[in-house]
């Protein structure tokens, strides 16, 4: 089994029609337990960036990313978006239940941390073309 790497990859997945898919953490995971999360992961050592990001949304969520765009990083985290348009989702143990949520919904969701509701708002820019 490939070690984990220090670089996390995550992904802000638009719906068509414009809400982020949302995953809630399960309650036995150690950090932000019962909060909500972005798909995605840890990155393997020796694996891409990219290549991560898909590894780890196809585990977490059973969705196939053809094509994710790069945002923005973080220290060792690195953001990404992408487009769903079909296919259903299929949730790994590590998370209970999905929410697809507007951009106008993300202050009312008190188990979303400030540093998500960030990252989604920057990429929520990004995505409609916004400086």
């Amino acid at each position: 089994m490939k070690k984990d790497s220090n670089k996390v990859a995550k992904l802000v997945l638009f719906s068509p029609g414009g809400e982020v898919l949302l995953l809630k953490r399960s309650n036995y995971m150690k950090k932000f337990k019962n909060s909500w999360d972005l798909p995605g992961g840890h990155v393997q050592i020796g694996e891409e960036i990219e290549d991560g990001l898909k590894r780890e949304v196809r585990e977490e969520t059973g969705i196939t990313i053809d094509e994710a765009t790069y945002v923005f990083q973080k220290k060792n985290d690195y953001f990404f978006y992408s487009n769903w348009s079909e296919g259903s989702i299929s949730l790994s143990d590590e998370h209970t239940s999905f929410i697809f949520a507007s951009e106008e919904q993300l202050d009312d969701l008190s188990e979303l941390t400030t540093y998500y509701r960030k990252v989604i708002k920057k990429c929520y820019k990004v995505y409609k073309g916004e400086k």
